[in-house]
């Protein structure tokens, strides 16, 4: 096996277990945002495949993915947040 393929398998390893890890977390607290912990989650498995083959598509769609979540936790993010218009009466 290449240092690549080495590399791959572990992230893997570690990416698939987090992802049922989040999964089960994100039932047990419906109201909790993992949309941060997927996003480097799909950033690291589409790093990992861009740099095992250029052509995979499935590396940049991994890559989407994960910047799909980075713009779903901004966006929740700037919704949580008050608006400093509000008066204090």
């Amino acid at each position: 096996m290449s240092g690549t393929e080495i590399f791959l398998a572990v992230v893997l390893l570690v990416a698939l277990p987090l992802r049922f890890v989040l999964d089960i977390a994100n039932l047990a607290s419906p109201k909790s945002n993992f949309d941060a912990a997927y996003a480097i989650l799909f950033f690291v498995a589409g790093v990992a495949m861009v740099v095992t083959s250029t052509a995979s598509y499935w590396g940049y769609i991994a890559l989407g993915i994960s910047a799909w979540f980075i713009f779903s936790f901004l966006n929740k993010r700037k919704k949580s947040q008050p608006s400093g218009n509000q008066e204090n009466t």
